[in-house]
């Protein structure tokens, strides 16, 4: 699946692994991406994944990053 950022493809899912059910749900799912090194910056602790609907009905779905204030800390490979 392509991952977006405001409108723009940036970059692609690479693994989405689920960790045990006792984790806490808001964190159960773990999704890997590569993210083209110009959007890097762009990417936030506060940045959250949502999951849409490609570009037509049938279209594969896409993460969508949203949010990330310039307040929070920058990601890093591995967060």
């Amino acid at each position: 699946s392509e991952v977006w950022i405001e409108g723009q493809k940036v970059g692609a899912v690479e693994a989405i692994e689920f960790r045990p059910a006792t984790t806490d749900a808001a964190t159960r799912m773990a999704i890997t991406i590569e993210v083209l090194e110009v959007a890097r910056p762009r990417l936030r602790a506060d940045t959250r994944a949502e999951f849409k609907a490609g570009g037509s009905f049938l279209g594969a779905p896409i993460v969508a990053l949203v949010g990330g204030s310039a307040g929070a800390p920058p990601l890093e490979d591995g967060d």
